[in-house]
């Protein structure tokens, strides 16, 4: 769909947006939609036409500039200087929050394998959907086009409303009477993970899988370098390598909506992306930590190798910050080297407890240097009635080197649309899949505190 305020930039071969005319655009078909609202009581089969083409439109427009501005903001690359100063001679040069981010668009060569296929750990200012549209002609097609999870559920439900929708639906059937979502799709998803999941926030890393089985190589022990005398020969010592293996866990969630929602809201498409990345990042944070692995992954607090520091026989209420600090201890003791601005991920009433510390005076205690810089972040994935001896409401903090835990998530999830479950309230159920698995690659750099009771 072509505007006047969409033009072509031969500079880089790609179009350039007008935010600002897009956006007043966008909402005078909202102002259409919502004046149209008011008499739907007397609505011909000419007024409900027009709403469905005004709807289509706003929500096609919607995704086309949501994609183009994430577009600008991160395909990115440092040092464009000529190309910048060129853009800022355009009178319709847009910035944002007053930086213009602008870089040209790049693939990372080193972050796929000779399949084309992500193989590593994503940085956290990578994009999944990025790397994947920029490599795969197909979910460039479909980004192009603007399609999103949300639309491509939707489409199931109510049937396509263009050519791309079609095409996705007919390219993602399959035998059991359900949609595997596309590729690019999916990794919009992983990437929503990612901003929502607080063990990301906190330095843990996303893994793309490929297969139902992917082994990765990790250093058990490192070699022992030795000093040696002139002309004497040098000691060989061979590290020692151990496999890592991702076996990944369904994850699934079932959504329900009303059919007049589905069918006639110009937002669902957020909300149902919304929905989908709160639900799935709670229980991802929730298994990376606590997960007893065996229908699920198993988390830190059950992997054999973690540092540990224990409350105590019953537990213990925290008195300051001394349990903190020892762990940080034990953490250096099996060389470690903790970043000065580590997370430590608790409960949130654990986060509240530490808050309200105070001294003998009334003042709020302040963490000792040890502590200094570090983030304090809180999750409901960790638990607040775990059983330490004969305390059934104790809980646990964990601490250490992030960057150590791996969440792997295969790049297809599976969407099934329940249109007769939930018929008698006029609902849809919407029973989206994903699969993933959790794995640390040097337990030893995570550290647990267990036993922590409420004071």
């Amino acid at each position: 769909m072509k505007r006047d305020f969409v033009e072509f930039h031969g500079l880089t071969g790609r179009r350039s947006y007008n935010f600002k005319e897009s956006r007043e655009y966008l909402g005078g078909l909202a102002k259409k939609v919502q004046e149209l609202a008011k008499d739907e009581a007397n609505w011909t089969a000419e007024k409900r036409a027009q709403w469905d083409r005004l709807n289509s439109e706003y929500d096609d427009l919607l995704a086309e500039i949501e994609t183009e501005e994430k577009r600008f903001q991160t395909k990115c690359k440092a040092g464009e200087k000529e190309f910048l100063a060129e853009q800022r001679k355009r009178p319709d040069w847009e910035f944002i929050d007053g930086k213009n981010p602008w870089r040209a668009m790049t693939c990372d060569e080193e972050l796929f394998d000779e399949r084309g296929r992500t193989q590593r750990a994503l940085r956290p200012d990578e994009s999944l959907t990025e790397a994947l549209s920029c490599r795969d002609e197909s979910s460039a097609d479909f980004e192009r086009a603007g399609l999103t999870l949300g639309k491509f559920i939707r489409a199931t439900i109510v049937g396509a409303r263009s050519e791309v929708e079609r095409r996705a639906l007919s390219e993602g059937t399959d035998s059991a009477g359900g949609y595997a979502v596309p590729t690019l799709l999916a990794a919009q998803t992983i990437d929503a993970l990612r901003s929502k999941t607080v063990c990301l926030a906190a330095g843990a890393e996303i893994i793309p899988l490929f297969s139902d089985t992917n082994d990765f190589a990790k250093l058990a022990t490192d070699a022992a370098p030795t000093w040696r005398a002139e002309n004497a020969a040098v000691n060989v010592d061979d590290p020692t390598f151990s496999r890592v293996q991702f076996k990944p866990f369904t994850l699934a969630v079932l959504i329900r909506a009303s059919r007049e929602l589905l069918e006639d809201s110009p937002n669902v498409d957020q909300m149902i992306r919304t929905s989908l990345a709160n639900s799935f990042s709670v229980e991802l944070d929730r298994v990376c930590l606590v997960g007893a692995g065996t229908t699920e992954p198993l988390g830190l607090f059950g992997m054999a190798n973690v540092t540990e520091v224990d409350m105590g026989t019953n537990g213990a209420a925290l008195s300051g910050w001394d349990n903190l600090v020892t762990a940080v201890g034990a953490l250096e003791d099996a060389n470690v080297m903790v970043p000065s601005d580590a997370a430590i991920v608790m409960a949130p009433r654990t986060k509240t407890a530490f808050g309200a510390m105070k001294d003998s005076n009334g003042a709020y205690l302040t963490p000792p240097a040890a502590l200094a810089g570090m983030r304090f972040l809180a999750t409901t994935g960790v638990p607040i009635d775990q059983t330490q001896g004969g305390a059934s409401d104790a809980s646990s903090i964990f601490l250490g080197d992030w960057s150590q835990l791996k969440i792997g998530i295969r790049t297809q999830m599976r969407i099934e649309v329940l249109r007769e479950r939930f018929a008698d309230n006029y609902q849809y159920g919407i029973l989206c899949a994903l699969r993933a698995d959790v794995q640390c690659f040097h337990e030893e750099s995570m550290c647990r505190i267990i036993g922590v009771i409420p004071a």
